[in-house]
């Protein structure tokens, strides 16, 4: 079986990551798109091969080839994207972060089991070799008991007059909900759930009205320590990774983000070592593998669920963050 997608949204990260991706995954292909002017609609499936182009969401459900829809539109739109997609029998991969509140997660969510239909969360970052290799280390415990665990997504992001991730009524929030909602689902991909959080969100760099600069402290259920930072105000960066444990410590650089460099080093009693892992397309393996749950009828690896404690744990920063105080994950 070949899934046949279908994209809302399809300017910007789905132009560039994802539809190359669906493209050329094995399971996948573009079939329709949809952005909200026509011309640039057609301009881009011309582009990429798709055979139908839209300018709104409810003609591109209407389309019968398509068997799943990626959304990629601004965060606010999530909820009712998702929902219109399932009643009308489209399996979803919604990007990241699941939505703008926990209400929200859990209309999408029903609506999708409502309707059988399979829903996962755009965390691609899971699908990196190295980060599965670094997860497989710490199951296995080669690293010991987990101390403490630090994740950095860092880009540069200036004033841009219409962009929906500087505006908090289409995005939700700035670094903290943009990046940071990769980091920490790394982090409970790694460790497990969280059950309090600390966080400072400011606007250090520029003039719009979301933060650019966020970190965030997190205790998890396993009493390991977590540190993320986010921030939409560095041009120079190499997003680190580190993990620090009883028994060794792994430092990686350039595996969070768009980088197709990584480095990452093993340091136990034995000394230390290179990891040499194959690179593989994160995004291609994303696409893949939901295709492969809707082929054999799985359960998504990230689930809605997932989401909506990602989203969880966003909120609770930006209350802590607004606080001062340490607040409860749940």
């Amino acid at each position: 079986m070949t899934v046949k997608w279908g994209v809302t949204g399809a300017g910007g990260i789905a132009d560039k990551r994802i539809i190359p991706a669906i493209r050329e995954a094995k399971n996948s292909e573009i079939a329709s798109l949809m952005v909200r002017n026509l011309g640039r609609a057609k301009k881009l499936a011309n582009k990429h091969g798709a055979k139908g182009y839209y300018d709104n969401v409810p003609d591109l459900l209407k389309d019968e080839q398509i068997d799943a829809v990626y959304i990629a539109t601004p965060v606010y739109l999530h909820c009712e994207q998702t929902i219109q997609a399932a009643e009308h029998g489209k399996h979803v991969l919604c990007e990241k972060p699941m939505a703008m509140t926990v209400e929200e997660c859990k209309r999408m969510i029903s609506a999708c089991k409502k309707n059988r239909v399979k829903l996962m969360i755009g965390f691609m970052m899971r699908f990196h070799s190295y980060h599965q290799k670094i997860k497989q280390l710490i199951d296995e415990r080669v690293l010991g008991r987990i101390i403490q665990i630090r994740a950095q997504l860092h880009l540069w992001y200036p004033d841009a007059p219409g962009s929906w991730r500087q505006d908090p009524k289409l995005g939700g929030g700035g670094s903290l909900m943009d990046l940071g909602a990769h980091c920490l689902d790394l982090l409970r991909f790694f460790l497990g759930e969280s059950t309090r959080v600390m966080a400072m969100v400011d606007t250090v760099a520029f003039d719009y009205p979301v933060e650019d600069t966020a970190t965030v402290i997190l205790k998890f259920e396993n009493r390991a320590q977590g540190i993320i930072d986010a921030c939409f105000n560095i041009p120079h960066r190499e997003n680190l990774l580190e993990v620090y444990g009883t028994k060794g410590t792994i430092l990686a650089s350039r595996t969070i983000g768009p980088f197709e460099d990584p480095k990452t080093k093993l340091i136990t009693d034995e000394g230390v070592k290179e990891l040499d892992i194959p690179y593989i397309n994160k995004y291609e393996a994303e696409i893949e593998h939901f295709s492969e749950c809707i082929e054999k009828d799985l359960e998504p690896s990230i689930t809605g669920m997932d989401g909506l404690k990602n989203t969880q744990l966003i909120l609770a920063a930006y209350e802590s963050a607004k606080s001062g105080r340490a607040v409860e994950a749940n």
